[in-house]
């Protein structure tokens, strides 16, 4: 089976995944701050320990809330058709901008977001938490031709953050442009996303997650 959950931020928020075991043949995708590493403390050390003791297979979408100087310690490798981080023997972190055949899907995955100032300030901090010119470019590059079933991203943004404002006039190079880009011009069949910590399903085709456990058919 194939399932989705997000925002774990180092064991803070287990939600419906703190009791799952899961089966060998089981897949969970992380949509972001999942927190790996996050830092040397014994709860860190802990929660990975926690996640590499399950039976399932992990592959995780970077959030704004990673590691990133850990994480760049893993080379990427080819996996599943794009490229990733191999963490554990079963837990992946996907690279930005590549899709990825899972249990006989695509999956397009852009991962990232930016923290708040507070969040920058109170650190720790990464500025890798945003994607580089050189992911962006090879997103848009994929995209064209592309035609994923399934957007898994960290952030999406939701109708209060679009009121007023006309997203096409941002820079190529955000993730605002970007992500409109895929709801405009990319046939897919669900958005998947994190990040704001609430399960809710936008619309038929957008689903904000964080507790909940979903399994994806």
């Amino acid at each position: 089976m194939l399932y989705i959950t997000s925002d774990l931020h180092a064991g803070a928020f287990w939600g419906e995944l703190e009791n799952f075991k899961g089966a060998k043949d089981d897949t969970v995708i992380l949509l972001g701050d999942t927190g790996v590493f996050w830092d040397d403390s014994e709860e860190s050390q802990a929660f990975f320990e926690t996640l590499c003791a399950k039976n399932c297979r992990f592959l995780c979408i970077d959030g704004n809330h990673e590691n990133f100087a850990r994480l760049g310690e893993f080379p990427e490798e080819p996996f599943c058709g794009g490229m990733a981080r191999k963490i554990s023997e079963n837990i992946y972190y996907l690279s930005r901008g590549h899709i990825f055949t899972i249990a006989g899907k695509q999956f397009f995955v852009m991962g990232g977001g930016r923290s708040g100032e507070k969040s920058r300030q109170s650190g720790p901090w990464w500025p890798e938490e945003y994607p580089s010119d050189e992911e962006f470019s090879r997103a848009y590059r994929i995209l064209e031709t592309a035609k994923p079933d399934y957007i898994l991203s960290h952030i999406y943004f939701l109708p209060q953050h679009r009121e007023g404002k006309d997203f096409s006039l941002l820079p190529a190079c955000s993730l605002e442009r970007l992500f409109d880009f895929i709801d405009e011009n990319v046939p897919f069949t669900h958005w998947y996303f994190g990040h704001w910590h609430i399960d809710r399903e936008l619309d038929e085709k957008h689903t904000a997650v964080f507790q909940r456990l979903l399994p994806i058919a």
